[in-house]
């Protein structure tokens, strides 16, 4: 068997679930000489099978061999991230610490409290810029400048206009946004994420922040809000999260107000071959109460739920196992 027949063979059995067969395989091509693609094919069937230290390490040799591996990048982007909160580590000397560099207490994981810059922003875009990304801040400014394209198209965001930036996160959609806008008010759970913000728009006049809790909206009761969104946060909701959250979008929205935000399908999704879910899969096996992990809901369900909340609801896109929902309260 030569091999690129090993290699097909070992994606065979990965497709099929067969994870540590899979890892076998791979790691046979590796007996006979390395490479970057190989590596991360093995890491990611010891990811699948749960053995995420070991994937750690596979990820890795394979951005030693190639650090421009895309593939592998987002892998270890995506095993850090829903890692970092199960973690808790001490914290060295030297890191750039908001708070007390102290392990992650069961109240911090709750609220996405994470205990330095670094960690703050692995928890938001993972490895994609390195392990110091706090030293590329230019770069992802631009990164997620880009990524919020289809919501400036989308909401059409005027000076008139009264904005919420529902987890908000360390405001790097919000620096598109104030600038369209009369009004920004962002929120979110995580007192670090708001810090973080607060820093990131401090040349904005026009943002404030609050620190809210869980599914609670009244810190906009008389703002007459007319536009909202969500970027990355619907995704850890599980149906009653999106149910309660929902509601209260829909109580400080104005009449004619519309909010946009973003889902994990499960509707068009493909659990052999969605990298997030066979890795959050194996989170949710050790640890199944984990705010952090990602949650899979039919848009089509979340849709008819807005519907019986009093919304107008439609799918914007769909693909891949993620969907952009928009609602209006008529």
């Amino acid at each position: 068997m030569t091999v690129q027949e090993q290699h097909q063979l070992g994606v065979q059995l990965f497709e099929k679930g067969q994870y540590q067969q899979a890892g076998q395989v791979f790691a046979e091509i590796l007996d006979t000489g390395e490479s970057s693609e190989i590596w991360n094919d093995w890491a990611s069937a010891q990811a699948a099978a749960g053995r995420l230290e070991e994937a750690k390490r596979g990820f890795e040799r394979a951005l030693q061999l190639n650090p421009n591996n895309r593939e592998a990048v987002g892998n270890l982007a995506v095993l850090v991230r829903y890692d970092l909160p199960r973690q808790g580590k001490t914290l060295p000397p030297d890191s750039q610490s908001i708070s007390a560099g102290t392990a992650m207490t069961a109240e911090m994981k709750r609220n996405w409290d994470f205990v330095d810059k670094r960690q703050l922003l692995f928890a938001l875009i993972g490895y994609d810029f390195g392990m110091e990304p706090e030293t590329r801040l230019e770069e992802i400014r631009e990164f997620k400048r880009r990524e919020s394209q289809f919501l400036i198209n989308t909401l059409q965001l005027t000076p008139q206009d009264v904005v919420l930036d529902l987890g908000s996160g360390c405001g790097f959609i919000a620096r598109v946004t104030a600038p369209l806008c009369g009004k920004l008010y962002c929120l979110d759970i995580s007192r670090e994420f708001l810090r973080f913000a607060q820093e990131e728009l401090q040349s904005f006049p026009n943002v404030e922040f609050h620190r809210m809790e869980f599914a609670d909206l009244h810190s906009l009761d008389d703002k007459q809000v007319t536009k909202g969104y969500a970027n990355a946060v619907f995704i850890h909701f599980n149906l009653f999260d999106i149910v309660l959250y929902l509601r209260e979008v829909y109580r400080v929205l104005r009449s004619g107000g519309i909010f946009l935000f973003g889902t994990n399908n499960s509707d068009s999704l493909d659990i052999h071959r969605d990298r997030y879910f066979r890795i959050v899969l194996q989170h949710y096996v050790r640890d199944r109460t984990s705010p952090t992990l990602m949650q899979w809901n039919s848009a089509c369900s979340v849709c008819a739920i807005a519907r019986q909340i009093g919304f107008e609801a439609r799918e914007l896109w769909s693909g891949n196992g993620t969907a952009m929902i928009l609602v209006r309260k008529p």
